[in-house]
């Protein structure tokens, strides 16, 4: 008969099945085993670390698309529109048209809208208040953006210049807490201004939020640690305008108040006549 290591034949083990010993299998908790059991008894599921992704900031709420364009055009929405402009994003308004009268009028001012926003712009970039003084007419044009999100304050607190930064400040609805595509505001690009900490301790003071992140999670005071973290070569950047734009022109008025922010109703009727 067959024997095994220690000298027995089956039938021994048949007549002492307690001196056979069956080995058992170990289960690992080792990575891809699928995790260890908890006192329960159910297995547990290893925790998997998804990395966070960096979202740039929403656009007042304003979701642009154009597929979104199309439907405020066929409603009529006009100050859905004019946000549109004060976004930066005017240019995809540009080739659209409507049969509604007031739609299409607005439409007509698109170009002359976006080439008064760039004028802005570069009032601001020269440090020019005087043009500047006389281009802004209404509160909402200081908040119009650029193609990176930045607006006349983000770039005047970069290049330092003082008096327009003041000025903006003293003007209806400033846009201290704006942010670019980038989730940064003013505050960040003048943390790396030559004119630090004067104009930074300026908007402080006007109520910027110091403990700000942007989509790096990064504070004003971060760049100012590291100034080399922020491209400031945006801040020259011209916001885009169609070159028959035309001069200046009263475009919009006053700006919406929380009672009619629901108005179909842009902030002044668009008219033709300066």
């Amino acid at each position: 008969q067959v024997e095994d290591n220690k000298g027995r034949t089956p039938s021994d083990y048949m007549s002492n099945p307690g001196e056979l010993k069956v080995p058992t299998r170990k289960i690992s908790d080792k990575k891809g085993s699928g995790g260890s059991k908890n006192s329960s008894g159910s297995r547990k599921r290893d925790k998997v670390r998804v990395p966070k992704q960096r979202v740039p900031p929403k656009r007042n709420g304003v979701n642009i698309t154009s597929a979104n364009i199309r439907i405020w055009i066929h409603d009529q929405d006009l100050p859905r529109l004019e946000q549109v402009v004060w976004e930066g994003e005017g240019h995809r308004l540009l080739k659209e048209t409507s049969n509604h009268t007031k739609v299409r009028q607005f439409l007509n001012l698109v170009p002359r809208m976006m080439t008064k926003i760039r004028e802005v712009h570069q009032a601001a970039v020269n440090g020019d208040l005087e043009t500047l003084e006389a281009k802004v007419d209404q509160p909402e044009i200081l908040t119009a953006k650029d193609h990176n999100g930045l607006n006349p304050l983000h770039k005047a607190a970069c290049l330092g210049h003082r008096t327009i930064v003041e000025w903006v400040l003293s003007q209806k609805q400033a846009p201290i807490s704006v942010q670019d595509r980038k989730g940064r505001t003013p505050l960040h690009y003048a943390a790396v201004s030559e004119n630090y900490p004067d104009i930074y301790e300026m908007l402080v003071n006007s109520g910027a939020d110091e403990k700000h992140t942007d989509m790096y999670g990064k504070t004003a005071e971060n760049y100012h640690q590291k100034p080399g973290d922020l491209d400031t070569s945006v801040v020259h950047e011209r916001p885009t305008a169609p070159r028959s734009g035309g001069g200046t022109l009263d475009i919009m008025g006053p700006s919406r108040n929380a009672s009619n922010a629901n108005s179909k109703q842009p902030s002044r009727v668009p008219s033709r006549n300066g």
